[in-house]
């Protein structure tokens, strides 16, 4: 196996799908709606992660490294694009609330953020601390965030609830919302020495205590609840396979024990991998599988996904996840680098900073 070759090949295949005309959205699947766990904000998410993980590779060249930094930017230039976030807005909008994505409270787009930044910054890409995203509603509603700023709403936001979720629509959030808050605030953690992770201790709990499913499993009673209302302090009482394997896939890096001690109620929803007709919750439990050291498991799994969308003419973003695991999965974008020092204003600091 030339590796050099398949990472050349893999970076290109990667830019294909996010570094195409802003406009252009070939590869991604425009037709899901919001509500599903395949929307298009979960697609840029994981290809951005896909492409990030690529340039993070120990042997990584400094061209490879480049071509990944473009590719997160790419990634976070599409995230911000008003009709991704526009589902959630529209309505707080009609309202006559304010249609701030991240000051209002939209967990799952504010974690996709967090974690697509922190992963620019592990790459070296700093434009994020200044000048700030900015997100365009109106020529009215106009909202500006630099990185610092949005890991310290998100940890603010998670204090400030009695069980430490985040809403992200109508009052309730989901597991793999708040898993991705959590992931995205560990990470910022992980690169600048701060201590925002402790915000979603709360959440945790509220997780193992009322979210985890008991009892024998059955065909809508795997993992998790698959949503949390947060006024109410209720969860629902049936579970998504969807779902349940994205939470499991962005709690392995910060959570590894529970991942594994849950993982197990999620295996049995792909048993027999040649009869499921979704190459999406195949792929994903394969990244789960590689994530959890399951060779064998990741393998068959993902020579399943790779031939159900095989043929296909143009790149198909699901790709992005195979490539995202077999460079590893998530737990290897932690690799150990030291806290940076604050240079500016607008960089994250130091834990003596209180950021």
């Amino acid at each position: 196996m030339n590796v050099a070759k398949d990472r050349e090949e893999e970076l290109t295949y990667l830019e294909m799908l996010l570094c195409q005309p802003i406009n252009r959205w070939e590869g991604f699947d425009l037709n899901q709606p919001e509500e599903s766990e395949q929307n298009l904000r979960v697609q840029v998410l994981f290809t951005g992660i896909a492409i990030a993980a690529l340039g993070l590779q120990a042997d990584a060249t400094p061209e490879q490294q480049q071509r990944a930094r473009a590719g997160i930017v790419a990634a976070l230039e599409r995230l911000v694009q008003r009709r991704i976030w526009a589902y959630w807005a529209t309505p707080i909008d009609q309202k006559g609330l304010v249609p701030d994505p991240i000051g209002g409270g939209f967990a799952a787009y504010s974690g996709a953020l967090a974690t697509l930044l922190g992963l620019a910054s592990l790459l070296g890409e700093e434009r994020y601390h200044n000048p700030p995203l900015e997100f365009r509603w109106s020529s009215t509603w106009r909202f500006s965030y630099t990185y610092a700023q949005l890991v310290a709403m998100l940890a603010a936001q998670m204090r400030a609830d009695h069980g430490g979720a985040i809403a992200t629509l109508n009052d309730t959030t989901t597991p793999s919302a708040m898993a991705l808050v959590l992931w995205g605030v560990h990470l910022a953690d992980h690169i600048y020495g701060s201590e925002h992770k402790s915000a979603g201790q709360r959440w945790l709990q509220v997780l193992r205590e009322q979210l985890v499913l008991r009892g024998p499993r059955l065909p809508n009673r795997g993992v998790f609840a698959s949503g949390y209302h947060l006024k109410r302090r209720k969860a629902t009482l049936t579970s998504k396979p969807l779902e349940d394997v994205m939470t499991l896939i962005l709690m392995a890096p910060y959570a590894s024990e529970l991942t594994r001690e849950l993982a197990v109620r999620h295996w049995p929803a792909v048993r027999q991998p040649e009869r499921i007709n979704s190459p999406l919750l195949l792929a994903f439990s394969s990244l789960l599988a590689v994530e959890l050291g399951e060779t064998e498991r990741a393998a068959t799994l993902s020579l399943t996904a790779s031939t159900s969308i095989e043929g296909s003419t143009s790149p198909n973003w699901i790709e992005a996840l195979l490539i995202l695991g077999r460079a590893g999965g998530m737990p290897r974008l932690l690799e150990p680098r030291p806290a940076k020092e604050r240079n500016d204003g607008n960089v994250l600091e130091r834990p003596s900073s209180g950021l």
